[in-house]
């Protein structure tokens, strides 16, 4: 009998979702780690449930990025769909910066482009017990300035009052709900 399928690689986890389905093991759905593995996907879920996000675009070109930049206000981040470690992110404020940007990404095809939120970044780090989220800390992440997002360093954890601790770990618990992910 298999009782878990494991992968520490981010893109092998709808792989390990599908095996553990296939055999029976406990795990996330397949549907649910292609959701929240295609960033726009999640941010659509997430705004669905009343998740504050950023105005978004998937983009097949130039064109689209380009119209997506009339209509909103910058400056803007440009990213793949569903890469990980700021791969091919780059933040730009014209349009001009566009072929710039596309160049790399990964795989021009399609891609997000989105606004830009300013701010500190934090991870939140848990598992799962009993199919519910535990939380057991909030790092805030150091990054190379833009237009790259390249993490340099982390602080764990990080250095926040208790009202911002609880509320970022009462907003992660319930958009993990949200996204419907029950092991990890």
């Amino acid at each position: 009998r298999v009782c878990a399928v494991f992968a520490l690689q981010e893109m092998a986890q709808v792989a390990v979702a599908e095996a553990a389905e296939a055999v029976g093991a406990p795990g996330n759905p397949p549907d649910v780690i292609r959701r929240i593995r295609t960033k726009d996907a999640c941010r659509a879920a997430l705004a669905e449930a009343g998740f504050a996000q950023p105005a978004v675009r998937l983009c097949g070109g130039v064109d689209d990025a380009a119209a997506f930049l009339r209509e909103t206000t910058g400056p803007w981040i440009v990213k793949p769909r569903d890469a990980m470690g700021s791969t091919g992110v780059s933040r730009i404020s014209s349009a001009a910066e566009l072929p710039e940007a596309l160049a790399l990404l990964p795989d021009p095809g399609t891609f997000l482009v989105e606004e830009f939120v300013t701010g500190p970044e934090f991870s939140v780090e848990g598992i799962y017990l009993g199919g519910r989220p535990t939380i057991l800390a909030i790092t805030a992440k150091e990054k190379v300035p833009p237009p790259f997002f390249v993490e340099t360093a982390h602080t764990l954890p990080a250095d926040l009052p208790g009202d911002a601790r609880q509320e970022i770990e009462d907003v992660v618990s319930s958009a993990l709900a949200t996204l419907g992910l029950r092991t990890g």
